[in-house]
């Protein structure tokens, strides 16, 4: 277990010493000595995306504004790890939990533990695929050919993204007992499908899915239509069959061109 742990560090730092971007969480210092590897971040004052996705503390919850700005941010570090040079940098372990939130609730990719460098997916790429040795990080955002096949890409990032995107629209966990199906991509597909089956509008889709703690706007109708691009395209990022699934270049561009609102 130790040696795991060090193992880890060591591929952390590996990491953030190469690379720096405003929405990857900065290294100060570390330490291999003593018991335990300690890594020194710089501190993120409001937590994780997770934490304040649940309210946890009593923290209020975040704003629409700052949802986009979260989505938006996070998607421009991970297009940086992937596009930062000729062998892209798969973070492996994409999360709302390894999401954190800074002073002004800018986001932060923390947690490299998992990452390892890999190649950017081909069609001529699809015979001989990165092979990773061990399954890692957290199942309910990992996809099927990782879990089944331990396959690596880049498109794990995309499809573990696509989760968090769900998360940030619905404000409900990547997984849960609690509902039918557990899953949060299968929960929303299932309220899209019954949604065609009986011809609801979006708005009403909006009524059902939509992160009801999260605070009214002025314009609602252009949130409701941010919503409705958010889910779409974190499902389109969850897609199951990995060639389906946009790069991050083309995530970044959605998400810019989806309504904008105050």
């Amino acid at each position: 277990m130790q040696c795991e742990r060090l193992r880890q560090s060591l591929q952390e730092l590996r990491t953030l010493a190469k690379f720096r971007h405003d929405n990857i969480l900065p290294l100060y210092a570390f330490s291999l000595e003593g018991p335990e590897p300690c890594l020194v971040y710089q501190f993120m004052s409001n937590g994780s995306l997770e934490d304040r996705l649940l309210c946890r503390r009593n923290t209020p919850p975040l704003s629409w504004m700052q949802k986009r700005e979260i989505a938006e941010g996070t998607a421009r570090g991970l297009h940086f790890l992937h596009s930062i040079s000729c062998v892209p940098i798969i973070h492996g372990d994409v999360k709302s939990a390894n999401i954190l939130l800074g002073k002004h609730f800018e986001p932060k990719l923390g947690d490299f533990g998992l990452s390892r460098d890999g190649r950017v997916e081909t069609d001529a790429d699809e015979n001989s695929p990165l092979i990773a040795s061990h399954v890692k990080g957290t199942l309910a955002y990992l996809p099927p050919e990782f879990i089944i096949n331990k396959i690596l890409s880049t498109k794990i990032d995309v499809y573990s993204f696509g989760i968090v995107l769900l998360e940030v629209a619905t404000g409900l966990r990547a997984f849960s007992d609690s509902r039918t199906p557990s899953n949060l991509t299968d929960y929303c597909l299932s309220i899209k499908n019954c949604q065609k089956s009986i011809f609801l509008q979006t708005s009403e889709l909006a009524d059902v899915l939509m992160d009801k703690r999260t605070p009214s706007v002025n314009n609602q109708d252009s949130v409701i239509s941010w919503f409705n691009g958010i889910v779409r395209l974190g499902l389109e990022c969850a897609n199951r069959d990995r060639l389906l699934r946009p790069s991050f270049p083309e995530i970044v561009k959605s998400l810019s061109n989806l309504p904008c609102f105050e």
